[in-house]
């Protein structure tokens, strides 16, 4: 699979960010808590009964950890046997394309609903920017966050947020090998 492919296909399986920290002095350098998408499980936050995953770098090791209704598992990456990092930005485009081609459709009669549905797709793209941040292990073993804002929590992702991030893991890996 092409990384264009697993980014679109991580993207449709994005959490809603609840809480992101990016401290280049350390000690924990990047801070990532994030929940599944949804009133419901918005809801479910609000008593203390959701589904979190966190994402935390630190000067020697990544910690990973999920959790839902059924249990939680923490996995824990040293640096130096990372290999890969990557990080990104995924936008639904052809959202946006075909939102603007419907909010100005050819007939009158169609205007009302395809407008609308137009409309929709357009609030969609802005709403469903998703940042990607992976890890990879010599182990083959690896840590994937993918992430999109939070419109209730009010917590915002952008792309320059994806850069920082994995510019800051490079760094540490890189002080690592070459120490």
């Amino acid at each position: 699979m092409g990384m264009s492919s697993f980014a679109s296909a991580a993207a449709r399986a994005a959490l809603v960010v609840k809480e992101i920290k990016i401290n280049e002095e350390g000690p924990r350098y990047v801070h990532i808590v994030a929940r599944k998408s949804g009133v419901i499980a918005f809801l479910l936050s609000i008593v203390g009964i959701d589904s979190t995953t966190t994402f935390d770098v630190y000067e020697d090791k990544l910690e990973f950890s999920q959790g839902s209704l059924s249990g939680y598992v923490k996995s824990c990456m040293p640096l130096s046997s990372m290999t890969v990092a990557t990080g990104g930005f995924v936008k639904p485009f052809m959202e946006l394309v075909i939102g603007l081609l419907l909010v100005f459709p050819g007939s009158i009669f169609t205007f009302g609903i395809s407008a609308i549905i137009g409309i929709i797709l357009v609030i969609r793209y802005f709403l469903s920017k998703t940042l990607l941040v992976q890890v990879v292990a010599s182990s083959g073993w690896d840590a994937t966050i993918c992430l999109k804002r939070s419109v209730i929590e009010g917590v915002e992702i952008n792309q320059a947020a994806a850069d920082k991030i994995v510019d800051i893991i490079k760094n540490l890996v890189m002080a690592k090998t070459a120490g």
